[in-house]
């Protein structure tokens, strides 16, 4: 990669994570685990790569991957323990920063990334947020709806927020402990948000909105929503440089993805003309492959995310995003 003048950044997690560790040492939830095997692991990729990484993450989306993995039971491990899943949330956030203590020694640049859904309240009768809802049983369902909502708002937003604006850590089931030393954390802070979610009062996720197209991970796509998201994030982190981390669309139908990801780069292109300091894009994914992304079913190989497929050919969608930022007409084909 480097040879070919690409500038790879380096995930150190993004998926699951290996059974010996999740399991057996009891993950990110256990603190000694993060101290000693998590921070060898961080210290010695660094070592092994320092030389080659342009930039670092810690962990893809810390909170959403333990929330979906440890609450809902939609992803690895599978679980839907609340109690577990706060440990497991909390654990995964005190991660991802002890990760950037580690990292920030070096000279690449390191990028805290995070889930960003937007999340709206949803009843049996397809209301959506503050609209009118007719019947009183609807109104007390999507009452019930905008708990979960709030709820959702204070695990997978507010923590993180509050610990890189105001040095706080900040959890909905516990009082708040002042952490100054996260304050202004990362040099670079990631978003990722394919698609917003709904949430009914059972907390059950929907597509929103009612009746948009939907893709194989059961998310409607609506590029605007990424743009509120870096504009309520630049709200709160005032000039910390911003970077869309992550955007995909799970489908074989590259007509739509090349549509989508061109009103996606004019939101971040009409958010970095208003003054929000978005510095960046990255695609998910370059290759078509086996996929978990989403809040909803596993889309695995039915649902292709790539720019290029899995014979490395260039897909319309790669080659409009190729010209659209170097200017010229791309080859057909990788090798």
């Amino acid at each position: 990669a480097v040879e070919a003048k690409l500038r790879p950044w380096v995930t150190l997690v993004h998926g699951t994570l290996p059974g010996w560790f999740a399991d057996d040492e009891r993950g990110f939830a256990e603190p000694a685990s993060r101290s000693s095997w998590w921070a060898r692991h961080v210290d010695r990729t660094a070592e092994a790569l320092e030389d080659l990484a342009a930039g670092w993450v810690p962990i893809e989306d810390p909170i959403g991957s333990a929330f979906r993995g440890h609450l809902l039971g939609i992803r690895p491990p599978g679980r839907t323990n609340p109690e577990a899943a706060q440990v497991a949330i909390e654990g995964a956030l005190e991660a991802t920063f002890e990760a950037w203590r580690l990292l920030q020694s070096g000279d690449a640049p390191v990028m805290g990334v995070f889930g960003a859904p937007s999340v709206f309240a949803t009843s049996p009768e397809g209301t959506i947020g503050g609209d009118r809802v007719r019947s009183q049983a609807g109104q007390q369902a999507l009452d019930l709806a905008r708990d979960q909502t709030l709820h959702w708002e204070q695990v997978l937003w507010d923590p993180w927020l509050r610990a890189l604006s105001d040095g706080e850590m900040a959890w909905p089931w516990r009082s708040p402990v002042d952490r100054p030393e996260l304050a202004n954390a990362f040099d670079l802070v990631g978003v990722v948000g394919d698609h917003p979610v709904a949430l009914d009062g059972n907390g059950t996720t929907w597509p929103y909105p009612a009746g948009a197209r939907v893709d194989a991970t059961g998310g409607a796509p609506l590029p605007e929503e990424l743009g509120v998201a870096l504009r309520r994030i630049h709200d709160r982190l005032d000039e910390q440089k911003l970077v869309v981390a992550g955007w995909g669309v799970s489908t074989t139908d590259d007509d739509w993805r090349n549509e989508l990801l061109r009103d996606v780069v004019a939101q971040v292109e009409s958010a970095a003309v208003d003054g929000i300091p978005v510095v960046g894009l990255f695609h998910d994914a370059l290759l078509d492959g086996y996929s978990t992304a989403g809040w909803g079913p596993v889309p695995g190989f039915a649902g292709p995310r790539g720019l290029v497929t899995r014979n490395r050919r260039l897909k319309e969608s790669g080659r409009w995003l190729s010209e659209h930022i170097t200017g010229r007409p791309p080859a057909g084909s990788l090798s």
